[in-house]
């Protein structure tokens, strides 16, 4: 007969895992930036680090970083700027648009690598693509391709889709239905039709009225080069002038300013830019606006600022003209999050 015995022991499994251990409570980031033009001499910037009351012991950490590149935060963090779109109309965009920015200024500082341009050409084409399938079929964009089109929409792809070009292939039949779908809906007085609805309408920033939406009309025409003589682009700029006696919207003068000044007329554009020196806000060395005395909108005033700034070096600086911008971008390199980028796609 055969004997059983027992183990003191017996077999077992084991499974090994790692686990990730995180303090509790809800990440929270500060980010402070300084512009540095040390010309020789030391300079210092000095912060306080203000915790919050509630903060997990042992979570908080800091950290330091020089870079000699304005953009170079930005740089460091490609992989959070640099993103494949997705979404519907208006989400495709706004992840699409910033991947052509990027782009122009590696290409334009001869940073640009081909490791960077394989992979951020891939995201526009995928992008562009996607677009397309928002297209209406006669040239106007929406949300979900369907129903209405969307005046402030078709614009920003236009504007977009014409920069692009530089890096992807985009059809130009695509491009001259949808300019021609906006100068069709241009009134006499050569304002612009205000049509369509955005599911998130923080993405076109401070376009808020047939003004402004002009004006932002207008721009992408500009940029992509049509003559001041074409009659849309002309009855626009007629148009704008309309309004100029009124300037109580900070950020439809800012944007005014800025077509202006690429339209070519100096005289509309001065008159324009002494105003808005007149409402800036002036602290120390730093420059900026904001659309009401009272406004808390970052991401608003990031956009008035940049629109003033790109008014200011679009026509020949003066060495005056350096100096004024120096001192809005120095405000605009304090409003960086930790990735480089800034709030919203209009930014």
């Amino acid at each position: 007969n055969e004997i059983v015995s027992v183990p003191e022991r017996g077999r077992i499994d084991v499974v090994t895992r790692s686990l990730i251990v995180k303090a509790e409570g809800t990440e929270m980031t500060k980010t402070h930036n300084w512009l540095l033009c040390p010309k020789g001499e030391t300079l210092t910037e000095e912060i306080e680090l203000q915790l919050p009351n509630d903060v997990i012991d042992g979570s908080a950490r800091a950290s330091i970083s020089v870079l000699g590149d304005i953009m170079g935060r930005a740089l460091k963090n490609l992989d959070g700027l640099l993103r494949m779109p997705y979404g519907c109309g208006e989400q495709n965009m706004a992840l699409l648009a910033p991947n052509i920015y990027i782009l122009q200024y590696l290409k334009n500082t001869q940073q640009l690598t081909p490791t960077i341009l394989e992979k951020a050409t891939n995201f526009l084409t995928s992008g562009y693509q996607r677009q397309l399938n928002y297209k209406h079929f006669d040239g106007a964009y929406s949300t979900f391709g369907s129903g209405e089109g969307n005046t402030w929409l078709t614009a920003f792809v236009l504007r977009s889709f014409a920069k692009a070009q530089s890096f992807i292939y985009i059809s130009p039949e695509n491009i001259k239905e949808s300019k021609t779908w906006l100068s069709d809906h241009q009134y006499k007085d050569g304002c612009f039709q205000k049509l369509g609805k955005l599911f998130n309408n923080r993405m076109k920033g401070g376009v808020s009225d047939n003004v402004t939406l002009g004006a932002y009309i207008t721009a992408a025409f500009l940029e992509m080069e049509m003559s001041v003589n074409d009659d849309v682009v002309n009855q626009s700029l007629s148009c704008l002038k309309e309004h100029i006696g009124d300037l109580s919207n900070t950020y439809t003068t800012a944007l005014m300013a800025y077509v202006f000044t690429l339209a070519g007329d100096m005289e509309t554009r001065d008159h324009l830019l002494q105003h808005l020196d007149k409402v800036s806000v002036k602290e120390g060395n730093l420059l900026h606006w904001t659309q009401t005395a009272t406004d808390t909108s970052a991401s608003l005033s990031v956009e008035i600022s940049s629109y003033v700034l790109l008014a200011k070096l679009s026509a020949s600086p003066t060495t005056e003209d350096l100096g004024y911008a120096s001192s809005i971008i120095r405000w605009l390199t304090r409003q960086q999050n930790h990735y480089g980028g800034f709030s919203s796609t209009q930014d």
